[in-house]
Protein backbone atom coordinates (compact mmCIF):
# COMPACT_ATOMS: atom_id res chain seq x y z
CA UNK A 1 0.00 0.00 0.00
CA UNK A 2 3.24 2.44 1.25
CA UNK A 3 4.77 1.72 -2.29
CA UNK A 4 1.17 2.32 -4.52
CA UNK A 5 0.74 5.74 -2.77
CA UNK A 6 4.34 6.89 -3.62
CA UNK A 7 3.87 5.57 -7.31
CA UNK A 8 0.49 7.60 -7.00
CA UNK A 9 2.05 10.79 -6.08
CA UNK A 10 4.81 9.89 -8.42
CA UNK A 11 2.38 9.33 -11.47
CA UNK A 12 0.23 12.48 -10.38
CA UNK A 13 3.38 14.77 -10.96
CA UNK A 14 4.82 13.02 -13.70
CA UNK A 15 1.96 11.03 -15.07
CA UNK A 16 3.98 9.97 -18.05
CA UNK A 17 7.31 8.70 -16.34
CA UNK A 18 8.98 5.45 -17.77
CA UNK A 19 10.28 4.06 -14.46
CA UNK A 20 6.79 4.45 -12.60
CA UNK A 21 5.24 2.42 -15.25
CA UNK A 22 7.45 0.09 -15.49
CA UNK A 23 6.93 -0.56 -11.72
CA UNK A 24 2.90 -0.18 -11.73
CA UNK A 25 2.85 -3.03 -14.80
CA UNK A 26 5.18 -5.32 -12.49
CA UNK A 27 2.44 -5.09 -9.94
CA UNK A 28 -0.15 -5.22 -11.89
CA UNK A 29 1.19 -8.30 -13.47
CA UNK A 30 2.09 -10.26 -10.15
CA UNK A 31 -1.43 -9.31 -9.30
CA UNK A 32 -2.94 -11.15 -12.00
CA UNK A 33 -4.94 -7.49 -13.14
CA UNK A 34 -4.74 -8.07 -16.82
CA UNK A 35 -6.81 -5.15 -18.17
CA UNK A 36 -4.71 -2.63 -16.18
CA UNK A 37 -1.32 -4.21 -17.28
CA UNK A 38 -2.61 -3.64 -21.02
CA UNK A 39 -3.25 0.04 -20.65
CA UNK A 40 -0.40 0.44 -18.69
CA UNK A 41 1.95 -1.72 -21.05
CA UNK A 42 0.17 0.59 -24.06
CA UNK A 43 0.95 4.15 -21.85
CA UNK A 44 4.53 2.71 -21.59
CA UNK A 45 5.27 1.85 -25.26
CA UNK A 46 3.58 5.90 -26.27
CA UNK A 47 6.43 7.25 -24.30
CA UNK A 48 9.24 5.82 -23.87
CA UNK A 49 12.08 6.20 -26.45
CA UNK A 50 13.96 3.05 -26.42
CA UNK A 51 12.50 1.36 -29.74
CA UNK A 52 12.87 -2.30 -28.15
CA UNK A 53 10.90 -1.72 -24.69
CA UNK A 54 8.37 0.04 -27.37
CA UNK A 55 8.12 -3.22 -29.46
CA UNK A 56 8.54 -5.67 -26.16
CA UNK A 57 5.70 -3.70 -24.46
CA UNK A 58 3.15 -3.86 -27.45
CA UNK A 59 4.21 -6.92 -28.02
CA UNK A 60 3.29 -8.21 -24.01
CA UNK A 61 0.29 -5.85 -24.42
CA UNK A 62 -0.85 -8.43 -27.44
CA UNK A 63 0.21 -11.53 -26.10
CA UNK A 64 -2.12 -10.65 -22.28
CA UNK A 65 -5.16 -9.12 -24.53
CA UNK A 66 -4.79 -11.65 -27.26
CA UNK A 67 -4.78 -8.79 -29.57
CA UNK A 68 -3.40 -10.79 -32.75
CA UNK A 69 -3.15 -7.09 -34.84
CA UNK A 70 -1.09 -5.58 -32.21
CA UNK A 71 0.94 -7.95 -32.71
CA UNK A 72 1.39 -8.49 -36.28
CA UNK A 73 1.80 -4.55 -36.04
CA UNK A 74 4.88 -5.27 -33.65
CA UNK A 75 6.04 -8.21 -36.68
CA UNK A 76 5.73 -5.92 -38.87
CA UNK A 77 7.94 -2.91 -37.71
CA UNK A 78 10.41 -5.97 -36.20
CA UNK A 79 10.24 -8.54 -38.58
CA UNK A 80 13.17 -10.33 -36.53
CA UNK A 81 11.30 -10.63 -33.38
CA UNK A 82 11.04 -14.21 -33.20
CA UNK A 83 8.97 -13.90 -29.50
CA UNK A 84 6.58 -11.96 -31.40
CA UNK A 85 5.77 -14.22 -34.35
CA UNK A 86 6.22 -17.14 -32.05
CA UNK A 87 3.58 -15.92 -30.24
CA UNK A 88 1.24 -14.59 -33.01
CA UNK A 89 1.55 -18.60 -33.92
CA UNK A 90 0.61 -19.83 -30.25
CA UNK A 91 -2.33 -17.17 -30.26
CA UNK A 92 -3.33 -18.14 -33.79
CA UNK A 93 -3.49 -21.97 -32.40
CA UNK A 94 -5.45 -21.17 -29.33
CA UNK A 95 -7.84 -19.06 -31.34
CA UNK A 96 -8.30 -22.54 -33.99
CA UNK A 97 -7.25 -20.65 -36.87
CA UNK A 98 -5.13 -23.96 -38.07
CA UNK A 99 -4.38 -22.57 -41.30
CA UNK A 100 -2.05 -19.13 -39.90
CA UNK A 101 -0.86 -21.28 -37.01
CA UNK A 102 0.79 -23.49 -39.74
CA UNK A 103 2.33 -20.66 -41.49
CA UNK A 104 3.03 -18.55 -38.05
CA UNK A 105 5.02 -21.74 -37.43
CA UNK A 106 6.68 -21.92 -40.90
CA UNK A 107 7.46 -18.27 -40.81
CA UNK A 108 9.46 -18.38 -37.58
CA UNK A 109 11.46 -21.33 -38.53
CA UNK A 110 12.86 -19.28 -41.28
CA UNK A 111 14.17 -16.63 -38.92
CA UNK A 112 15.83 -19.44 -36.79
CA UNK A 113 18.74 -21.55 -36.74
CA UNK A 114 19.23 -25.53 -36.17
CA UNK A 115 17.08 -27.54 -33.07
CA UNK A 116 15.02 -24.05 -32.75
CA UNK A 117 14.15 -24.40 -36.29
CA UNK A 118 13.49 -27.75 -36.48
CA UNK A 119 11.18 -27.39 -33.33
CA UNK A 120 8.69 -24.88 -35.23
CA UNK A 121 8.41 -26.94 -38.00
CA UNK A 122 7.55 -29.97 -35.91
CA UNK A 123 5.51 -27.94 -34.15
CA UNK A 124 3.73 -26.69 -37.91
CA UNK A 125 3.81 -30.82 -38.92
CA UNK A 126 1.92 -31.46 -35.43
CA UNK A 127 -0.41 -29.16 -36.49
CA UNK A 128 -1.37 -30.96 -39.97
CA UNK A 129 -1.42 -34.27 -38.23
CA UNK A 130 -3.01 -34.08 -35.38
CA UNK A 131 -5.95 -31.56 -36.06
CA UNK A 132 -6.05 -31.80 -39.95
CA UNK A 133 -4.76 -35.54 -40.51
CA UNK A 134 -3.30 -34.29 -43.39
CA UNK A 135 -0.28 -36.54 -43.53
CA UNK A 136 1.37 -35.32 -46.68
CA UNK A 137 1.44 -32.25 -45.34
CA UNK A 138 3.02 -33.43 -42.01
CA UNK A 139 5.38 -35.60 -43.74
CA UNK A 140 6.74 -32.93 -46.29
CA UNK A 141 7.33 -30.31 -43.36
CA UNK A 142 8.70 -32.90 -41.16
CA UNK A 143 11.39 -33.70 -43.98
CA UNK A 144 12.36 -30.26 -43.91
CA UNK A 145 13.04 -30.23 -40.01
CA UNK A 146 14.90 -33.29 -40.22
CA UNK A 147 17.51 -31.81 -43.12
CA UNK A 148 17.76 -28.83 -40.14
CA UNK A 149 17.89 -30.74 -36.69
CA UNK A 150 21.58 -30.38 -34.89
CA UNK A 151 21.26 -32.62 -31.71
CA UNK A 152 18.83 -35.81 -32.18
CA UNK A 153 19.59 -36.83 -28.98
CA UNK A 154 18.49 -33.76 -27.63
CA UNK A 155 15.60 -33.13 -30.00
CA UNK A 156 14.32 -36.29 -31.80
CA UNK A 157 10.90 -35.29 -31.98
CA UNK A 158 11.06 -35.05 -35.86
CA UNK A 159 11.87 -38.47 -36.21
CA UNK A 160 9.40 -39.67 -33.77
CA UNK A 161 5.99 -38.27 -35.27
CA UNK A 162 7.70 -39.14 -38.72
CA UNK A 163 7.89 -42.79 -37.73
CA UNK A 164 3.88 -42.05 -36.14
CA UNK A 165 2.69 -41.02 -39.28
CA UNK A 166 4.28 -43.44 -41.28
CA UNK A 167 2.91 -46.35 -39.17
CA UNK A 168 -0.51 -45.10 -38.65
CA UNK A 169 -0.27 -45.03 -42.83
CA UNK A 170 0.06 -48.77 -42.87
CA UNK A 171 4.32 -48.28 -44.15
CA UNK A 172 6.18 -50.02 -40.99
CA UNK A 173 9.21 -50.03 -43.28
CA UNK A 174 9.28 -46.52 -43.75
CA UNK A 175 8.39 -45.89 -40.21
CA UNK A 176 11.17 -47.93 -39.00
CA UNK A 177 13.80 -46.34 -41.40
CA UNK A 178 13.26 -42.55 -40.45
CA UNK A 179 14.10 -43.88 -36.95
CA UNK A 180 17.59 -45.46 -37.57
CA UNK A 181 19.94 -41.92 -37.19
CA UNK A 182 18.45 -42.29 -33.53
CA UNK A 183 20.46 -45.33 -33.27
CA UNK A 184 23.55 -43.63 -32.89
CA UNK A 185 22.13 -41.65 -29.76
CA UNK A 186 20.32 -44.72 -28.80
CA UNK A 187 22.01 -44.46 -25.33
CA UNK A 188 21.88 -40.74 -24.73
CA UNK A 189 17.81 -41.34 -25.35
CA UNK A 190 15.03 -40.83 -22.67
CA UNK A 191 14.48 -44.42 -22.15
CA UNK A 192 10.34 -44.52 -23.26
CA UNK A 193 11.87 -43.03 -26.34
CA UNK A 194 14.73 -45.61 -26.70
CA UNK A 195 12.30 -48.53 -26.00
CA UNK A 196 9.78 -46.79 -28.59
CA UNK A 197 12.74 -46.97 -31.62
CA UNK A 198 13.76 -50.14 -30.69
CA UNK A 199 10.23 -51.43 -30.95
CA UNK A 200 9.23 -49.47 -34.26
CA UNK A 201 12.63 -51.14 -35.74
CA UNK A 202 11.62 -54.40 -35.16
CA UNK A 203 8.58 -54.34 -36.51
CA UNK A 204 9.66 -52.85 -39.25
CA UNK A 205 11.96 -55.43 -39.98
CA UNK A 206 14.83 -54.48 -38.62
CA UNK A 207 15.37 -56.53 -35.61
CA UNK A 208 18.90 -57.33 -37.03
CA UNK A 209 19.59 -53.41 -36.67
CA UNK A 210 18.21 -53.18 -33.23
CA UNK A 211 18.95 -56.31 -31.48
CA UNK A 212 22.40 -55.00 -30.37
CA UNK A 213 21.51 -51.91 -29.12
CA UNK A 214 19.02 -53.23 -27.01
CA UNK A 215 21.59 -55.71 -25.86
CA UNK A 216 23.77 -53.02 -24.71
CA UNK A 217 21.09 -50.74 -23.20
CA UNK A 218 19.71 -53.73 -21.46
CA UNK A 219 23.21 -54.39 -19.82
CA UNK A 220 23.28 -50.84 -18.20
CA UNK A 221 19.58 -50.79 -17.61
CA UNK A 222 18.44 -54.09 -16.75
CA UNK A 223 15.94 -53.13 -14.05
CA UNK A 224 14.33 -50.85 -16.60
CA UNK A 225 10.57 -52.05 -17.40
CA UNK A 226 10.44 -50.26 -20.21
CA UNK A 227 13.06 -51.78 -21.89
CA UNK A 228 11.93 -55.32 -20.97
CA UNK A 229 8.90 -54.41 -22.49
CA UNK A 230 10.85 -53.63 -25.76
CA UNK A 231 12.80 -57.59 -25.42
CA UNK A 232 9.82 -58.95 -24.78
CA UNK A 233 8.19 -57.56 -28.35
CA UNK A 234 11.50 -58.46 -29.78
CA UNK A 235 11.14 -62.01 -28.41
CA UNK A 236 7.53 -62.24 -29.31
CA UNK A 237 8.60 -61.25 -33.62
CA UNK A 238 11.40 -63.37 -33.47
CA UNK A 239 8.34 -66.14 -32.49
CA UNK A 240 11.40 -67.33 -29.69
CA UNK A 241 8.39 -68.35 -27.07
CA UNK A 242 11.07 -70.61 -24.77
CA UNK A 243 13.12 -67.80 -23.95
CA UNK A 244 9.98 -65.22 -23.83
CA UNK A 245 7.96 -67.26 -21.28
CA UNK A 246 11.73 -67.30 -19.59
CA UNK A 247 11.63 -63.32 -19.85
CA UNK A 248 8.50 -63.07 -18.12
CA UNK A 249 9.64 -65.60 -15.00
CA UNK A 250 12.36 -63.70 -14.79
CA UNK A 251 10.81 -59.93 -14.54
CA UNK A 252 7.94 -61.75 -12.13
CA UNK A 253 10.89 -62.93 -10.02
CA UNK A 254 12.90 -59.90 -9.92
CA UNK A 255 9.26 -57.91 -9.40
CA UNK A 256 7.66 -60.45 -6.79
CA UNK A 257 5.24 -57.44 -6.46
CA UNK A 258 3.41 -57.74 -10.03
CA UNK A 259 4.15 -61.53 -10.16
CA UNK A 260 0.26 -62.41 -9.92
CA UNK A 261 -0.37 -59.16 -11.93
CA UNK A 262 1.71 -60.16 -14.86
CA UNK A 263 0.59 -64.16 -14.49
CA UNK A 264 -3.04 -62.70 -14.78
CA UNK A 265 -2.82 -61.09 -17.95
CA UNK A 266 -0.64 -62.89 -19.96
CA UNK A 267 -2.93 -66.17 -19.30
CA UNK A 268 -5.65 -63.58 -20.51
CA UNK A 269 -4.37 -62.76 -23.43
CA UNK A 270 -3.86 -66.21 -24.45
CA UNK A 271 -7.55 -66.95 -23.81
CA UNK A 272 -6.91 -69.24 -21.05
CA UNK A 273 -9.17 -66.72 -18.98
CA UNK A 274 -11.52 -64.24 -20.08
CA UNK A 275 -9.81 -60.60 -20.43
CA UNK A 276 -12.85 -58.99 -19.19
CA UNK A 277 -12.93 -60.88 -16.20
CA UNK A 278 -12.70 -58.89 -12.94
CA UNK A 279 -9.43 -60.54 -11.16
CA UNK A 280 -7.68 -59.18 -15.26
CA UNK A 281 -9.33 -55.94 -14.92
CA UNK A 282 -8.09 -55.46 -11.22
CA UNK A 283 -4.52 -56.70 -12.07
CA UNK A 284 -4.66 -53.91 -15.16
CA UNK A 285 -5.50 -51.10 -12.99
CA UNK A 286 -2.97 -52.17 -10.62
CA UNK A 287 -0.32 -52.35 -13.42
CA UNK A 288 -1.10 -49.12 -14.69
CA UNK A 289 -0.79 -47.47 -11.06
CA UNK A 290 2.85 -49.05 -10.78
CA UNK A 291 4.08 -47.07 -13.48
CA UNK A 292 6.80 -47.78 -15.75
CA UNK A 293 4.65 -49.06 -18.45
CA UNK A 294 3.80 -52.27 -16.56
CA UNK A 295 0.11 -52.43 -18.19
CA UNK A 296 2.10 -52.57 -21.60
CA UNK A 297 4.43 -55.12 -20.97
CA UNK A 298 1.67 -57.25 -19.13
CA UNK A 299 -0.25 -57.24 -22.36
CA UNK A 300 2.66 -57.61 -24.77
CA UNK A 301 4.47 -60.05 -23.47
CA UNK A 302 2.79 -63.08 -24.65
CA UNK A 303 0.95 -64.78 -27.60
CA UNK A 304 -1.14 -67.82 -27.81
CA UNK A 305 1.51 -69.68 -26.62
CA UNK A 306 1.63 -72.95 -23.47
CA UNK A 307 2.48 -69.97 -20.54
CA UNK A 308 4.13 -72.00 -17.24
CA UNK A 309 2.83 -70.50 -14.34
CA UNK A 310 5.26 -67.32 -12.95
CA UNK A 311 6.10 -69.11 -10.17
CA UNK A 312 7.42 -72.28 -11.19
CA UNK A 313 4.60 -74.38 -11.52
CA UNK A 314 2.72 -76.37 -14.44
CA UNK A 315 0.02 -74.66 -16.48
Amino acid sequence: PRAMQILDRVEAAVPEDARMLRMRIEIARDQDQNDQEVVLLRRLAKITADKSERLSALRRAAEVSGDMDLLRMVVLHDPEDVDARLALAQMAEREGDLAAAVGEFQTLATHLEGDASAAALHRAAGLLWRVKSDAAGAIELLGEALEVVEHAATFPEPFILLSEIYETEGDATAAAAVLTPLFDVLADLDEEVAARVIMQAVTGGLSEIAFPHLVALEEQRPESLVLQRAVLHYLRHQRDWDNLRDRLAWIADHHADVATDLELCARAEQGMIAVHDEAVSAALERLAAGGGGLAELAVSGVERVALPSLKGESA
